[in-house]
């Protein structure tokens, strides 16, 4: 039985027609979701997300260099990250961006589980910064919510130490301390960005909310990310609206800003995930036009591990 669901998964994973429609479908419900907002002002939005973009494509790809210690440059994970991205909001839960940053790790040279510990690791750095902002601004959870959460943590950090003490390689993924509370610090500065994002949709839709009272519902609302979907339609963006709600926005505003956000998203990971990865084919294109032979594995240099 598992061998036919791997490869059910295979198949639909390689139909074209399905992949099409992960990016059509979502991006068609934001676009009539905006198109019943009554006025889109993009004075307020412009500046957000530029602040957003420095941080998704500039903060988070130096988090992931200082996790990896792959030997590659600044440059390198910059456009990996960018990649990863584009891939990331064309399939369910943001999974194409972590399956493209691992094998752009194994292809620089780094042993398979090895590169999934470090995408777990910096996952894990992630979801600290996020549980941070939500105690900074006053999130609490209840207890029937905050037990679940306690367990499944629990559970995670067993699987962990088992992996880790079966496969040696994912062990090394931990960064040390000091990178670990580095990368902590560079992911509070994009979650700062992205609640800079929200209030610039919020606003631009015609309703006001204070940065701190969006950023409590930001962080509330990401709890719903355990549940799988696409960028724009998933349970995070349906929570989040439902969030704004309670705030005093109406319906068409509080679901025009979260569609806003989802198309936005589109906009960055295009221009700079797309010219990387359209450069790449051209290149790739170029060497085999050449006669040359078939690409190299790519050939990294040590790098010293950082440790507290």
């Amino acid at each position: 039985m598992p061998n036919r669901i791997r490869a059910t998964l295979r198949r639909l994973a390689a139909n074209r027609w399905l992949r099409l429609a992960s990016v059509v479908v979502p991006l068609a419900v934001s676009v009539g979701l905006l198109s019943r907002v009554p006025r889109i002002s993009l004075l307020p939005l412009l500046p957000a997300v530029a602040v957003w973009t420095l941080g998704k494509y500039v903060l988070c790809p130096v988090r992931w260099m200082l996790v990896s210690r792959n030997g590659r440059g600044l440059w390198w994970h910059l456009r990996t990250y960018a990649e990863g991205e584009l891939l990331g909001l064309a399939s369910p839960a943001h999974v194409g961006a972590d399956l493209w940053r691992g094998s752009r790790l194994v292809g620089a040279g780094m042993e398979p589980f090895h590169s999934g510990g470090v995408i777990a690791v910096d996952r894990l750095i992630g979801a600290v910064a996020l549980v941070l902002v939500g105690a900074l601004v006053g999130v609490t959870l209840p207890a029937r919510t905050a037990v679940p959460v306690f367990v499944v943590g629990l559970v995670a950090v067993a699987l962990v130490l088992i992996v880790r003490r079966r496969r040696p390689a994912v062990g090394r993924a931990w960064p040390g301390w000091r990178a670990a509370a580095a990368g902590v610090g560079l992911s509070l500065a994009y979650q700062v960005t992205a609640v800079a994002l929200l209030v610039g949709a919020v606003t631009a839709t015609g309703h006001r909310a204070g940065p701190v009272e969006v950023a409590t519902l930001y962080a509330a609302s990401q709890l719903a990310t355990l549940v799988p979907g696409l960028n724009g339609l998933s349970a995070r963006e349906g929570a989040l609206a439902a969030a704004l709600v309670s705030t005093g926005a109406s319906w068409s505003a509080a679901l025009g800003a979260v569609a806003l956000v989802a198309v936005v998203a589109w906009g960055p990971a295009t221009v700079l995930g797309g010219s990387s990865l359209l450069a790449r084919f051209v290149t790739r294109g170029r060497t085999s036009g050449h006669g040359g032979t078939s690409p190299r594995r790519e050939e990294v240099s040590p790098c010293p591990e950082v440790r507290a």
